[in-house]
């Protein structure tokens, strides 16, 4: 948890946890659940990123789960990363 929190600081800024939720300065609120092992999914507008955590889609247990967390989403562009690499990530054309 502390690897977590130093990382999310050191992107975001400050960053609070209180009761499971860590809150970003943005405002923007997640559980610490959605760190847990597993796939993480980014995803975005190719002209309008968020930026780090800001185009954070959601946690994923299975690959296969991560991949319908993109279904009906509009992006142009998504990253799903397990541990510290990019599994896979694409555009839309």
């Amino acid at each position: 948890m502390s690897d977590l929190l130093k990382v999310l600081r050191d992107v975001e800024g400050e960053v609070t946890v209180r009761d499971g939720v860590i809150t970003l300065p943005s405002g923007a609120s997640y559980s610490l659940e959605d760190f847990q092992s597993g796939y993480y999914v980014f995803a975005g507008s190719r002209y309008y990123p968020s930026g780090g955590m800001h185009d954070f889609v959601g946690r994923a247990a299975t690959l296969p789960e991560a991949y319908r967390l993109l279904v009906n989403r509009n992006c142009d562009w998504w990253h799903i990363v397990e541990d510290d690499r990019i599994i896979d990530e694409g555009e839309r054309q």
